[in-house]
């Protein structure tokens, strides 16, 4: 890795209940390669012993809160507020990161531009034995990313200007808000793509959902600006092919299908 640029680099994590799964992921924070990082973990007064084990860990992780939020979004929002890094990635409390995904970003930033506004990634689906069964994760491109929802958010380096440029999350929104912030900037937004794994997501969750279709709807035909009947179709679309893969996992198969 060049070793020029050395930007601090922040990891925001939301957690509210997390006791059994909010110890990996610190630790796939502690074990990144790459050193300059901070962690800010907000959590929304969890009730379960998460608190106990952010006090466990506090002298290792930057900065945590708990208090009362309104969502997912929220936190984050706080945590932009509390960050310093010049890029900020957000992973789920139940996400990991590999331990050189962090390091992989700051080199391809250094060997390509650092100017972007966003970069993002792939990352790995387990089920619930850890096992990867799928790999997701697309370039941004405004023709296509406007009709669905094909980036790989979770890990995904966002500079601290995108949020100076085009405001921070809409917590009107409760799964794609992370989504539909990127369609703000529209075709102006200068994203970059790194084709390599960086974080491991257990399959489920209300990211898995009806719901998730929903929204991507709402967020396609308002801040996109796609015509909702068009978007109407490419969602039917979408929601076919979740079908399909939750069906064949119900009887223990994992399929691929197209974007």
């Amino acid at each position: 890795m060049q070793s020029e640029k050395k930007p601090l680099i922040t990891v925001i994590t939301a957690t509210y209940n997390s006791l059994d799964i909010i110890e990996r992921c610190i630790n796939s924070v502690l074990s990144q390669t790459y050193k300059n990082v901070e962690h800010v973990i907000v959590d929304g007064a969890s009730k379960d012993g998460t608190v106990d084990i952010l006090k466990k860990y506090g002298s290792e992780t930057t900065k945590w809160i708990s208090e009362p939020d309104t969502g997912v979004y929220d936190a984050w929002n706080k945590g932009i507020d509390l960050s310093k890094g010049d890029w900020i990635l957000f992973i789920g409390a139940d996400d990991a990161l590999y331990e050189d995904a962090i390091e992989n970003y700051v080199e391809y930033l250094n060997n390509n531009d650092n100017t972007y506004d966003f970069v993002s990634s792939r990352i790995h689906i387990t089920n619930s034995k850890n096992k990867v069964i799928r790999t997701l994760g697309w370039a941004w491109d405004w023709r296509s990313s406007r009709k669905r929802n094909n980036i790989a958010h979770p890990g995904s380096f966002h500079s601290k200007s995108l949020f100076a440029k085009y405001g921070k999350y809409n917590t009107e929104y409760g799964i794609v808000g992370d989504y539909e912030l990127l369609l703000r900037g529209r075709d102006e937004m200068k994203a970059g793509f790194m084709d390599k794994v960086t974080v491991r997501m257990e399959v489920g969750g209300i990211s898995d959902s009806y719901r998730v279709y929903l929204e991507t709807y709402k967020a396609i035909t308002r801040t996109g600006k796609l015509n909702k009947i068009v978007a109407g179709l490419d969602i039917l679309k979408e929601y076919s092919k979740f079908l399909i893969r939750r069906a064949f996992r119900s009887v223990g198969i994992n399929i691929a299908l197209k974007k």
